[in-house]
């Protein structure tokens, strides 16, 4: 997948490594569109959307959780199984951070998305250790799900991150950590403001990665809502065009087929790393490429004029956001889903002063934010 993705895996192609797949809603091997009409844009659906977009633009004021626990969290053991990529081990780092600020003990173990029962194997290892919770990243429901009757036996939570839509949310899975969908929002936003309403955009989605198709989710609902004048076509990934290497000679082929299409909106930036210098093999100009998820090349590109925007949600935060939902449910609190929601980011040439990722969508004091909603000093 990439080397840094706001996610799990490792940019390039042949290597799927930090996301599971779900089955279920694998398209073909060759992929699909479909395409929405266009209409009468709105000067002032563009106009709000341009103001949402610069809101979106600037670094996040502080976290979105605002309830405080109703006392200061008794003392636990927390295990996180990490995937053993970057994207898992920041939020592992931002778990353990917070543990430690809470005063528990913190426990490590791991797994592999390339192999899901790795995952289940250390699950079950876990329980061994009596923790208040395991906590994971990157794994869809349908891999740990037979786990859960165990985990409520034994009076243990479970804590996703990453884990896509459709988790069911119950006492012993409280919450389900880093849903993307209302950065997509604002990468709607961008799209109507950037293109005075009147956009024409290729969507490239995975929907056999269920957590990835939450940006362009959250975009296309604002589309929807507010630009009557933009016009989408939707090109489905399969992993097999992801694994061999394909995936940007097939939008390539797309934007060839269909030249009034002037922007490429990618739902997870590595799998479409090296479609700029592909576009001017091919001889076409013109195109605007963006997208969710970068990693630090993508920054550089931003930087160089060579890609137009990014969305970011910060993994460390994240890590932290779920310890939030574990104090919680362990006080026998009600979560907020997704434990209130992360800040997003929208990082273009005139805010990407660096292209480390963790410098994104943090808001500076959020560590004492929650120790204040934790009740410490």
């Amino acid at each position: 997948m990439r080397t840094r993705p706001h996610l799990w895996g490792h940019r390039s192609g042949a290597r799927i490594t930090g996301l599971v797949a779900t089955t279920a809603s694998s398209p073909s091997s060759s992929g699909t569109s479909a395409s929405s009409p266009a209409a009468v844009s709105s000067p002032v659906a563009a106009s709000g959307a341009g103001a949402a977009a610069a809101a979106a633009e600037k670094d996040p004021a502080h976290i979105l959780q605002t309830t405080p626990l109703t006392r200061k969290p008794g003392k636990h053991l927390l295990i996180y199984v990490n995937p053993g990529v970057s994207g898992g081990v920041e939020i592992g780092q931002g778990e353990q951070a917070a543990a430690k600020a809470l005063g528990w003990s913190y426990k490590t173990l791991s797994y592999s998305n390339e192999n899901p029962t790795s995952l289940v194997t250390a699950m079950k290892q876990a329980l061994q250790f009596k923790p208040v919770a395991v906590s994971f990243s990157g794994a869809a429901q349908s891999v740990w799900a037979n786990e859960v009757s165990a985990y409520q036996q034994a009076g243990v939570l479970i804590l996703p991150t990453a884990a896509g839509p459709g988790v069911t949310i119950n006492k012993t899975v409280p919450a389900n950590i880093g849903d993307f969908t209302d950065a997509g929002k604002s990468m709607g936003s961008w799209f109507i403001s950037t293109t005075a309403g009147k956009g024409n955009a290729l969507e490239v989605d995975v929907p056999a990665l269920p957590v990835l198709t939450e940006s362009l989710t959250g975009m296309n609902q604002v589309l929807k809502a507010q630009c009557p004048g933009c016009k989408t076509t939707t090109l489905d990934a399969t992993l097999t065009q992801i694994g061999g290497n394909s995936l940007v000679s097939a939008i390539v082929s797309k934007l060839r087929g269909n030249p009034s299409i002037k922007y490429v909106i990618s739902s997870y930036l590595p799998f479409t790393a090296g479609l700029p210098a592909a576009l001017k093999a091919a001889g076409l100009t013109g195109i605007t490429y963006a997208g969710a998820q970068p990693d630090p090349s993508d920054l550089q590109a931003i930087q160089g004029g060579g890609e137009a925007m990014a969305a970011i949600q910060n993994n460390v935060l994240l890590g932290w956001m779920a310890v939030d939902s574990i104090a919680r449910a362990s006080e026998g609190m009600t979560v907020p889903p997704g434990d209130g929601g992360a800040p997003s980011q929208l990082v273009v040439k005139s805010n990407s002063s660096t292209t480390n990722l963790l410098a994104y969508a943090l808001p500076p004091s959020y560590q004492q934010e929650f120790k204040t909603l934790w009740k410490l000093p």
